[in-house]
């Protein structure tokens, strides 16, 4: 064997892992073992051969280690809370390589898993465990944090993790009944389009089997396998995880001591491969010696078909080249075809005959979406001039709280106050909007210093009402909260979401503020610098939160595109201090993603901003909104294929949603492909009858088409819904001279900077008649 050419570190890891890997063989197989792995190095051949007559005497003292396995390698016990934030609630697994804490993350209020290295590799966790924060992939497990606590044996770093629920794919084939075709190849699909995740981002998995590929499922129930304890062994490691347990995922180079790579992964994927399509059983029998592992080629003859057997003796090559270099191509030869959540279904119950079961399936698979506009407060008789403000912020932050409700049963997409308030500020703005349902808030003051709020839950088509509820309050801002929390409670149980409601971050003492900040930042769009002083005040107030953060990042962002740039040196820097503190405290929440993609698609990092959207997507799979973002920065980058793409995805999450239409309009008039642009635009139309910017878009292009009534008749029917410059410059452009005059003129009154209004007022007088 080869000693690599590294110096003296290269050659005593080489030893170090043929020394374990000669510990992990039948005492009886050692030394012809090691004579095989040292062939022609007679120097490393005694080396090793010493060492392992040395551990052969002392009994396995390098591998058992001094103190209680339990007490050095479970840092933390139930109860416990650790950094004054994690507080342990049980064991929730142990491997080869660290053991799995449930936790409760008492400032952002959920659940995950916080992972400890075994003892012996503690200090050998974090420069893997960074690389491991890149990776974001739906089935891979998402690593959050790296943190540091004191203990009784010293500093631990641990991972703050994904908390996934489920089984692992090992403890399923060994005790359940034998996986269903369509989920088996989808199962396995997903495993190898993980590991091709991880391996994007440079990092080697090194103990891939099936005890680290957890089953679970998405947000609408089909199946999701995730990859588990990744980029913690290191190579000198990777014997002494597996001395604790099987050698079958091995690959046979890593038995002669050379690194691990890529490709070592591939090979133990195809292990993991051969338990999932026959039954269970791994390529060697349990009492295969090391010659067999190095040389032989497993039978698959247990692997019914012959397209999955070939997949597998690829993966199995013993010779590293053989192998696959991609475990996504792995994926693309097991097939192309997904499995469908109808399919996924069907095969549970397909005993029930499909026209019996429909019914059921309807109801209890596939309740209908709910799109659901909260419309714009009503206010009435003499009432604080604040709360104005702050009811808009108020229902802002409702729509925010609706929309990241976590695994609703049902489809729920939001359309908010001010979505609303573009097309009517009332019940006809919901229809006009094709919502489902709609909510109204009602503020009046019936006594000096008395303010009552009436909320109602209604139909949005046929205007039916389904709940309604009330409360008063004298300037607390607490019963705010609880007329918000008990609003949601609502929602969830008249809608059947079937989902919990989660307690609000923020103390009553900061709520007024932050509805303040909401109203200038999304509805006072103008004056976005007001609300600094309102999120500042958040922060003081509550600094563990990431909404201030989020607030300040948003509002930065917000005065950056008002100015075109031009805003103050200190600006960009203030924006990504607040979105890595709101991203510290809250690193789940796929909105601060997109703010985050906002941040740099200003900056003109539009791949970045793309990445962020992904990200979003990962977090949240069932939001539109990050699919649109991404194809509007795809676009930005001339990539017309991938934009139309992710614009199209948004639509089949989504197919009531009017957004993504207009979006791939305005992709195909820019690619001057107006016969598509009109499509999508008719299509927005008619998912929100009441959008102004479907028939100005509509009428913007039937003028560059030649079809001038057509474009004026709709840029009047815009101009009866609402009044603006750009319209009545529209009509002034289609008009004849004398009333595109009056038309223009109008239009300058409203916005007399805009240097095309006066251009067409002096082009449309030139050709009047004196």
């Amino acid at each position: 064997m080869e000693i690599p050419d590294e110096g003296q570190p290269a050659r005593d890891e080489l030893v170090i892992n043929l020394l374990l890997a000669a510990m992990a063989c039948p005492a009886a197989q050692r030394d012809q073992f090691v004579r095989e792995a040292c062939v022609g190095n007679p120097g490393l051949l005694a080396d090793v051969q010493r060492r392992v007559e040395w551990e052969c005497r002392l009994n396995g003292f390098l591998m058992t280690p001094v103190m209680s396995r339990e007490r050095m390698d479970r840092p933390f016990q139930a109860g416990e809370t650790v950094l004054g934030r994690f507080r342990i609630e049980s064991i929730a697994g142990e491997g080869g390589m660290g053991v799995v804490y449930l936790a409760f993350d008492v400032k952002t209020q959920r659940k995950l898993a916080l992972k400890c290295p075994l003892f012996e590799f503690r200090k050998r966790m974090p420069p893997e465990a960074r690389a491991s924060l890149s990776v974001t992939h739906v089935n891979v497990c998402r690593v959050f944090e790296i943190h540091t606590a004191e203990t009784a044996l010293g500093e631990v770093d641990f991972l703050t993790m994904e908390f996934i629920e489920g089984e692992t794919l090992a403890s399923r084939l060994s005790s359940g009944p034998a996986l269903a075709s369509e989920y088996r190849d989808t199962v396995a699909r997903q495993i190898c389009a993980g590991l091709g995740a991880v391996h994007e981002q440079g990092i080697i998995h090194r103990d891939m089997k099936a005890s680290n590929v957890m089953l679970s499922q998405d947000s609408l129930g089909a199946p999701r396998a995730v990859i588990m304890d990744f980029g913690i062994a290191q190579s000198s490691e990777f014997f002494s995880s597996h001395a604790r347990g099987t050698v079958d995922y091995v690959a046979p180079e890593l038995w002669k001591g050379q690194p691990a790579t890529a490709r070592s992964d591939i090979y133990a994927l195809g292990v993991v491969l051969h338990e999932i399509f026959s039954g269970g059983r791994r390529p060697f029998p349990p009492d295969a010696d090391w010659h067999q592992r190095l040389h032989g080629t497993p039978p698959l003859g247990c692997i019914a078909k012959r397209r999955l057997r070939e997949v597998v003796r690829k993966c199995l090559a013993t010779d590293v080249e053989q192998r696959y270099a991609d475990a996504r191509q792995i994926g693309a030869d097991l097939g192309s075809r997904p499995l469908r959540r109808r399919e996924w279904i069907a095969g549970g119950i397909g005993v029930l005959g499909l026209a019996a079961a429909a019914p059921f399936v309807k109801e209890r698979f596939w309740p209908s979406p709910v799109r659901l506009a909260i419309l714009p407060p009503v206010i009435e008789g003499q009432v604080d001039p604040s709360d104005g403000p702050v009811m808009q912020g108020f229902l802002s932050d409702l729509a925010y709280r609706l929309k990241t409700l976590r695994n609703p049963r049902r489809a729920l997409m939001i359309y908010k106050p001010e979505e609303v308030a573009e097309v009517k500020g009332s019940r006809e703005g919901a229809r006009a909007l094709g919502a489902t349902h709609a909510i109204a808030i009602r503020l009046r003051s019936p006594s000096p210093g008395e303010t009552h709020i009436a909320a109602e839950l209604f139909q949005a088509g046929s205007g039916g009402s389904i709940k309604r509820i009330t409360a008063t309050r004298k300037g607390v801002p607490g019963l705010l909260l609880t007329f918000q929390q008990d609003l949601v409670r609502m929602v969830i149980e008249q809608l059947n979401l079937r989902t919990d409601v989660q307690p609000r971050p923020l103390p009553e003492s900061v709520s007024l503020n932050y509805f303040q900040g909401l109203h200038y930042i999304r509805v006072d769009f103008e004056n976005s610098a007001k609300a600094l002083p309102f999120f500042e005040r958040v922060i003081a107030a509550a600094p563990q939160s990431a909404l201030g953060y989020a607030g300040l990042a948003e509002a930065l962002l917000n005065m950056r595109s008002l100015a075109g740039g031009k805003t103050a040196k200190d600006v960009d820097s203030r924006a990504l201090e607040a979105i890595a503190k709101a991203d510290e405290l809250d690193p789940e929440s796929a909105h601060l993603r997109l703010i985050a993609g906002r941040f740099q698609a200003l900056a003109g990092f539009y791949q970045r901003a793309v990445d962020e959207c992904k990200r979003a997507a990962e977090l949240d799979p069932r939001d539109p909104e990050a699919y649109i973002k991404m194809g509007t920065y795809l676009f930005l980058t001339k990539r017309l294929a991938e934009s139309e793409a992710a614009l199209q995805f948004a639509v089949t999450l989504q197919p009531g949603y009017y957004k993504p239409h207009l979006d791939l309009g305005l992709l195909y008039y820019e690619r001057r492909d107006f016969k598509k642009a009109e499509q999508e635009w008719l299509e927005a139309a008619r998912l929100a009858p009441g959008l102004t910017l479907a028939r100005f878009n509509l009428a913007t292009i039937y003028q560059r088409m030649g079809r001038i009534a057509e474009a004026e008749a709709l840029a009047r029917e815009c101009l009866a819904n609402k009044r603006t410059s750009k319209v009545l410059e529209l009509l002034g452009d289609l008009q004849e001279p004398g009333e595109a005059i009056e038309s223009l003129k109008e239009a300058i009154r409203i916005r007399p900077v805009a240097y095309s209004m006066w251009a067409s007022l002096a082009t449309a007088c030139r050709r009047t008649p004196a």
